[in-house]
């Protein structure tokens, strides 16, 4: 939805404080986007398949799951310099064994897990 208030669709997004945006056009930068997020309790989980058996791969080889997580692994956050579990899931949310990727338990509405690699 592009829409005023969207986010009142959902109850849980009712009760989250305002956003706080100088430039409605503008992009945060990354240590503002991680502060934002580290405000928030995040559980979520991402499983290479669904209620069925998902493929090993070939011997000696990754299996599918892990071939495509280790390829998101490797960007090393692109361009922003993190990896959101949300993008995390883009690499292998097409794959034939049906990842899933939600939230559980006291997960907060706008929290986010994130790896950050280390710069020297």
């Amino acid at each position: 939805m592009d829409v005023c208030f969207g986010g009142t669709f959902d109850e849980r997004v009712v009760k989250m404080a305002g956003r706080n945006r100088n430039d409605i056009y503008s992009y945060l930068d990354a240590i503002t986007f991680i502060s934002n997020k580290l405000k928030y309790t995040t559980l979520v989980y991402i499983t290479s398949g669904g209620k069925k058996e998902v493929p090993d791969g070939y011997s000696g080889q990754h299996s599918p799951f892990a071939l495509r997580l280790l390829e998101a692994l490797r960007t090393e956050g692109g361009k922003n310099g993190f990896l959101t579990a949300t993008e995390i899931f883009a690499f292998v949310q097409t794959l034939p064994s049906a990842p899933q990727f939600d939230n559980f338990g006291h997960h907060e509405i706008g929290g986010e897990f994130m790896l950050v690699p280390l710069k020297e």
